[in-house]
């Protein structure tokens, strides 16, 4: 390995393991990045990310469940960059999705789709910069019981580790309030 090419191998492997990740694809895709733009510019986005993760996490677009810290930081990333530099980064081709091998119309399918609508629904509140975090954590309390109640008269999965989010949620505010 040339000396460069071992400089960005440990610099992912210090950003990697402050995002705690240990997935190889993961830990090659940030040192692409490093070589890409920067050892500073990474940094500086894992940084962030730890920060954000530290101040309560960030949602999944469908909130069922939060980000993990490099999740964080592959969002903010992609945010980040042009849409040419995701392309070059991110190797779009590279990827096979998984396909649906269940036949078309099944009961499975139909439930599936019940409940991907049902959740989605439940839309996360942001409130503006000037409120409270102790408000957003209310809000956020208020929105997990209501998705607990739909996934449970559902019958769904993940029940349980809603719960803990909540939970955890609620103690942020116990400590905020007492």
């Amino acid at each position: 390995m040339a000396k460069h090419q071992q400089s960005s191998h440990k610099q992912a492997k210090q950003i990697a393991k402050q995002l705690k990740e240990t997935d190889g694809s993961a830990i090659g895709l940030i040192r692409r990045i490093i070589t890409d733009l920067g050892f500073e510019k990474v940094k500086a986005w894992a940084d962030q990310a730890i920060k954000i993760e530290h101040n309560g996490g960030m949602w999944v677009e469908q909130e069922q469940r939060k980000r993990s810290t490099s999740g964080i930081f592959f969002y903010l990333l992609k945010q980040e960059l042009s849409p040419e530099a995701r392309k070059a980064i991110f190797r779009p081709g590279k990827r096979k999705k998984k396909r649906d091998t269940s036949p078309v119309g099944t009961e499975a399918q139909k439930q599936s789709a019940t409940n991907q609508h049902s959740t989605k629904s439940i839309q996360r509140t942001t409130l503006p910069k000037g409120a409270s975090k102790l408000d957003q954590l209310q809000i956020d309390a208020e929105t997990l019981r209501e998705r607990i109640a739909i996934m449970e008269s559902e019958g769904k999965k993940g029940v349980k580790m809603t719960k803990l989010l909540l939970a955890n949620t609620e103690k942020q505010i116990e400590k905020l309030t007492s």
